[in-house]
């Protein structure tokens, strides 16, 4: 009983981290597919230009260190945090959007992810960040031996 509990926690979380590299991937090379009108984005938001610079290049080649964490089982638990930290700070981005207290909040999501509204990627990141909370919870409990 005991043996099925943890394999079902691993298989979860191993769909959960599946998903999250699969979303991080996706992330990454949607902006770099079209990187010209990613770079034309961030241009466009309300931060200092030395830190556009650093988005620009940064957060594509975050995302996929990410993704590669996220599938090496090693790097499980970091990456997942890492994962959750930047749903949240997206979601922290996405709420200032909805709030009005950006003025102009230009969307440098690519793909599919950029014809969602700002309510709907919202609740996509938030699901996404719980999802993420399972997965290290799962981690922790197989870690510890128990699994609830």
């Amino acid at each position: 009983m005991v043996k099925e509990a943890f394999q079902k926690a691993n298989f979860k979380t191993e769909m959960i981290v599946d998903l999250l590299a699969i979303l991080w991937i996706y992330a990454a090379m949607s902006k770099l597919w079209d990187f010209t009108k990613y770079r034309k984005e961030i241009y466009l938001q309300v931060i200092p230009s030395f830190v556009k610079v650093l988005v620009i290049y940064g957060l594509p080649t975050v995302e996929l260190i990410v993704a590669t964490g996220l599938l090496i089982k090693q790097f499980y638990r970091p990456s997942l945090y890492a994962s959750s930290a930047l749903l949240t700070a997206f979601s922290i981005y996405i709420l200032l959007a909805l709030s009005g207290l950006l003025g102009r909040a230009p969307c440098s999501c690519g793909g599919i992810l950029e014809n969602m509204t700002w309510t709907t990627h919202l609740f996509f990141n938030l699901t996404f960040i719980a999802l993420s909370a399972i997965a290290i919870v799962n981690l922790r409990e197989r870690r510890s031996g128990v699994i609830t």
